[in-house]
């Protein structure tokens, strides 16, 4: 099929480790792309484009999506950084989403993605399971700026809302995953026994690819997709589960020692780690059977694709 004649999906946030996969996904389906960065300078590529700042003039967001038949929002601040300001998470995740839908709406013809986060729903410490019907509270200012995102994104598209879709990922792993994922890998990497074997409490991820495949999703079915849908692979892991996926990965034994969880959570406390670590202590479950209804198919189970993370790479192999 010809470029001129292949929908064209605009995707802001192509250099991360969820947009360069959803790119890839995109392209395979048959979709072509235009990447919007905040740094692309003009050169007539269509393939590429500049994404204009939150308060920049409504004409530039009109420039960026002219001729673009579907947008998929993936850019935005996360909460890597805890010295991040609250007003820079509002900047990023919630005025840039407000325009850039706003602008969606009325250039485009097809379909507004928005990748929100579980934490627009939940903390990283919320205990028990989270799915379509759990009402959205986020404790932190990168999960609040989050969820004002998606209902900026809801009143934007008000007059056609299924035309919005909205994806709240779980804690996301692939290469180049940060946050307490990156850590645990990190963790692994040592050579030395880890006190993680008594952390029984389960957690839901999601494979990076199984994000992309729903992007592609809510893209191409017929059905309506309007709302917001839990994404996570189906079989939740514990945290000792994660771990020695890792290391088998890496062709080494589990190495876990079974540390009681509250004598865990106290020299955590004592080190001034409590708050940073407080995801690893806690069992969050999400289920995604209400997108999996829509006909989206979930990774069922995270132990291969964490070992695989964790495996080093062949000589000659492609990263």
């Amino acid at each position: 099929m010809a470029d001129g004649v292949r929908p064209v999906v605009a995707v802001t946030g192509t250099g991360g480790l969820v947009g360069v996969v959803t790119v890839r996904a995109l392209v395979e389906s048959g979709f072509a792309v235009r990447r919007l960065s905040r740094s692309a300078s003009p050169s007539g590529d269509p393939s590429t484009a500049l994404l204009p700042a939150f308060d920049a003039p409504d004409s530039a967001f009109e420039e960026a999506l002219a001729g673009a038949t579907h947008v998929v929002h993936s850019a935005g601040l996360t909460n890597a950084d805890a010295a991040t300001r609250e007003s820079d998470f509002i900047n990023a995740n919630v005025r840039l989403t407000d325009r850039l839908a706003r602008a969606a709406e009325r250039v485009t013809v097809g379909r507004f993605v928005f990748i929100s986060s579980i934490r627009a729903v939940a903390g990283q410490d919320f205990q028990g399971t989270i799915d379509a019907t759990t009402e959205p509270a986020p404790t932190c200012a990168y999960g609040r700026s989050k969820r004002q995102g998606e209902l900026a994104a809801t009143e934007a598209f008000g007059g056609s809302p299924h035309r919005l879709g909205i994806l709240r990922p779980a804690p996301v792993y692939g290469r180049g995953m940060k946050g307490n994922l990156g850590k645990l890998l990190k963790l692994a990497e040592t050579p030395y026994p880890l006190p993680l074997g008594g952390l029984s409490n389960r957690r839901t991820l999601l494979d990076v690819e199984a994000l992309a495949r729903a992007v592609v999703h809510l893209l191409t079915t017929p059905a309506p997709v309007q709302g917001a849908f839990i994404v996570s692979d189906k079989e939740p892991v514990a945290i000792a589960e994660i771990v020695a996926a890792f290391r088998a990965g890496m062709g080494r034994p589990p190495g876990l020692l079974a540390v009681p969880p509250r004598l865990l959570e106290g020299i955590a406390a004592l080190a001034g780690r409590r708050q940073g670590l407080r995801g690893i202590f806690a069992e969050e479950i999400c289920d995604p059977s209400a997108l999996e209804g829509t006909g989206w198919i979930a990774t069922r189970s995270s132990i291969g694709g964490l070992a695989a993370l964790a495996r080093p790479p062949q000589a000659g192999a492609t990263p």
